[in-house]
């Protein structure tokens, strides 16, 4: 088996304009043990900073608690959040074990002014491999 082929898709905030105010996805990781988060975001002046890059773990889906390590923004646990890029856009990555964490995760986006975004989650080293292009969260998958 081919490791890379043994995952999961997760849209976890579909491609939308995102400003002022937070937008907040979920993920639900149980029999997964790792989980790339990739936060995607168009191009846009170096003013136009985002105000929120979170995430949050619960052990049913409410009451998130922050993980600070991934808290953009936090500089004394987290991170400095980045300055946009005005050509090629923008990609931050969450690199995430999940072994010891709870089973839901809640990412969150905002930014100072509307900006195109979506973020998407890869959940990988599962408990058991998904058997079909729906388990592993996809509408298709081609392989070639």
């Amino acid at each position: 088996m081919i490791h890379a082929q043994n995952t999961k898709a997760v849209q976890v905030i579909l491609p939308q304009s995102v400003g002022t105010t937070e937008v907040t996805g979920t993920i639900d990781t149980v029999g997964w043990k790792y989980a790339t988060i990739v936060f995607a975001l168009d191009t846009a002046a170096a003013t136009s900073v985002p105000t929120t890059m979170s995430l949050g773990e619960a052990s049913s889906d409410a009451s998130y608690v922050a993980i600070a390590t991934f808290e953009g923004g936090d500089t004394t646990s987290g991170f400095t959040l980045p300055t946009p890029n005005t050509s090629t856009g923008d990609i931050v990555k969450y690199q995430v074990d999940l072994r010891g964490r709870k089973r839901f995760l809640q990412v969150g986006f905002a930014n100072t002014a509307a900006r195109l975004a979506s973020v998407t989650a890869d959940l990988s080293r599962g408990d058991v491999a998904p058997n079909t292009d729906a388990k592993a969260g996809c509408s298709e998958i081609v392989f070639g």
